[in-house]
C-alpha cells in the first residue's frame, strides 16, 4: 500500500529569507507523530525540496490525499 500525501514545507536561509516549497511524496507506511516515520517523511521532503537548500524544513501542513 502507499500513502500519498501533500505538504507545504518552509526553511530559513541564513541570507537568503524564507523559502516556501509544496508538494507530494509518497510513503510506505502511514506517517504517525509518535514514530520514526515522521522523521523519515521529514527527510524526504527536505531531499525534494532542493530549492530550499540545507536550512532545516518545517512542515507547515500534511495532507493525506490517496491511499492505494
Amino acid at each position: 500500500m502507499a500513502y500519498h500525501y501533500h505538504f507545504s514545507a518552509i526553511a530559513q536561509g541564513e541570507k537568503s529569507g524564507t523559502t516556501y516549497s509544496d508538494g507530494v511524496c509518497v510513503c510506505k507506511k502511514p506517517i504517525r507523530g509518535d514514530d520514526d516515520s515522521y522523521s523519515d517523511l521529514k527527510k524526504q521532503i527536505a531531499d525534494q525540496c532542493k530549492t530550499i537548500g540545507d536550512a532545516p524544513i518545517a512542515i507547515l501542513s500534511l495532507t493525506l490525499i490517496n491511499n492505494e
